[in-house]
């Protein structure tokens, strides 16, 4: 009876195992590529690629993955960025698994160390993470000291922190960014180990059993090592020759893999969130706003305007740039500006208010999310940190499309395309009430007409025989109704609704 009872209990457990085998082995494996590309044409680490791994992680543990594998082939890029990364993938709760093909520099390296399990490509190197604010024209901006070794510490304390939380060494994590650091390998009580000179020091004056071996990274060197040597000292759990021999080793079969690549949308975002396509957005917003405040009521040049800075914020999104406080600010600033444009007379304070709400919501979108941070990453300044580029992609475009605004309103009366947009030399003689009509009226203060289109508050009527853009003071009112102008200030025309018996007949 005991041995029935003894061959069932083995039966169930055999069958126990077998289902969970074959459970493990349907369990989808994330794999994500971190690469710059030919000449980067697929980007560097910046804050589009936060989000992007943000919605991988997300994705990976919806589908009940449990690994996520980082194939990681780049020479840096955004520190910020990086920090971000790698605490996202601190808090994903997957296993994470970087794999170096070729190089793994500055924030790549930070990725890297990120990954609880580290192999290498043969061939390839990692490291070199020392920080530099590099200048928009090319080279490197030259910090004060004081600021570049507080920068260094900054950088030096994330790896540090990084490398811990993953199990890595500290040491080697630490000289690739601190030239000045020296990594010695020694034994201490009988066991190997390697750690900075000056902690070597501390251990010997500490009355411990400790011998030099070997400098590992001399001072005045970056520590960029190679395969070889990252599987020698312990970062890298190994060196393959390809990703099959890698999967091969961790015994993921093909079908388990989920590559994910970014779809079209994504490389569009991308692309129209670089600094040369945002700034030939905003140089289409500005030129279109000018063209606006050009003409009376909301027409096309308003349209373009909105339309562009829409656009831009998207992208800006997309990319991770933008948060909300960017997207409400620029809305505010929005609704102010159509206040200013379709209720009030004249341009003022409301109107120039909400340019000066948008142009910030802009400037503190191309500065990032880290620029005033209020805690998570720190926002030091640190490899391909400067906010130069993306501040020049908004104020550059902004002050070339002031220049072409003057060119235009010098000479758009003259343009055939602009008289579709704007009141032609007849009209803006009229305006000044410089030129009267066959029968002597002008257009002026007091004149009467007739609405052509409905005005919602803009559109155009017929006073003193010419046909114009006006805007009425805040009302409708229906086509063909009669009208009275109450202003004019500049090229702008106001009107009301003609009250019966005042006086007035239509033109």
């Amino acid at each position: 009876m005991n041995v029935f009872r003894i061959a069932a209990a083995i039966l169930a457990a055999a069958l126990t195992l077998a289902v969970a085998a074959d459970a493990g082995e349907n369990v989808p494996v994330y794999l994500v590529r971190i690469d710059d590309g030919a000449l980067g044409a697929d980007g560097m680490i910046d804050y589009w690629l936060v989000r992007f791994l943000g919605r991988t992680v997300k994705e990976a543990k919806n589908a009940g993955a449990e690994v996520i594998i980082l194939e990681i082939e780049t020479n840096g890029g955004m520190s910020n960025a990086a920090l971000r990364i790698a605490g996202d993938l601190g808090d994903s709760g997957l296993r994470t698994i970087a794999f170096v093909r070729n190089r793994a520099f500055s924030a790549g390296a930070l990725i890297t160390y990120a990954c609880q399990e580290i192999y290498v490509q043969e061939g390839s190197s990692m490291g070199g993470a020392t920080p530099y604010l590099p200048n928009p024209q090319g080279g490197v901006i030259e910090l004060p000291k004081a600021i570049e070794e507080k920068n260094i510490r900054s950088f030096v304390s994330a790896f540090r922190s990084t490398a811990k939380r993953n199990g890595h060494n500290e040491a080697l994590a630490a000289a690739m960014v601190d030239p000045e650091l020296e990594v010695v390998e020694a034994e201490i009580d009988g066991e190997r180990r390697i750690l900075l000179r000056r902690e070597f020091r501390e251990e010997y004056l500490n009355n411990r059993d400790v011998r030099e071996i070997s400098v590992v990274v001399k001072a005045g060197e970056i520590f960029v090592p190679t395969a070889s040597d990252a599987v020698r000292y312990g970062i890298a759990r190994g060196q393959v020759k390809s990703r099959d021999e890698l999967l091969a080793v961790l015994a993921f079969t093909e079908n388990r893999i989920v590559e994910v690549r970014a779809g079209w949308l994504d490389n569009a975002a991308r692309f129209l969130a670089s600094p040369f396509a945002s700034g030939l957005i905003i140089l289409l917003a500005v030129i279109g706003l000018g063209v606006e405040l050009k003409t009376p009521g909301f027409g096309a040049g308003g349209s373009i305007f909105i339309l562009s800075l829409c656009v831009f914020l998207w992208t800006k999104f997309l990319a991770g740039t933008a948060t909300p406080l960017e997207i409400a600010l620029f809305f505010v600033g929005v609704a102010l500006l159509a206040v200013e444009l379709l209720l009030i007379p004249g341009f003022g304070v409301v109107g120039i208010a909400g340019i000066v709400v948008m142009v910030g919501s802009l400037i503190l979108t191309a500065l990032g999310p880290d620029t005033f941070s209020l805690g998570g990453a720190p926002s030091i300044p640190m490899p391909s940190s400067s906010p130069l580029p993306d501040i020049a992609s908004v104020a550059i475009p902004m002050a070339l499309g002031v220049v072409i605004i003057l060119i235009l309103v010098s000479t758009m009366d003259k343009l055939p395309f602009a008289r579709k947009l704007v009141l032609a030399e007849e009209s803006n003689a009229a305006l000044a009430g410089a030129a009267p009509s066959e029968d002597g009226t002008t257009v002026q203060p007091g004149a009467a007409g007739r609405a052509r289109t409905p005005l919602r508050p803009a559109g155009r009527a017929e006073i003193a025989g010419r046909v114009v853009d006006v805007v009425t003071n805040g009302g409708f009112i229906g086509e063909g109704a009669e009208i009275v102008v109450l202003e004019i200030s500049g090229n702008r025309i106001v009107v009301q609704e003609a009250q019966p018996g005042s006086g007035e007949e239509a033109s």
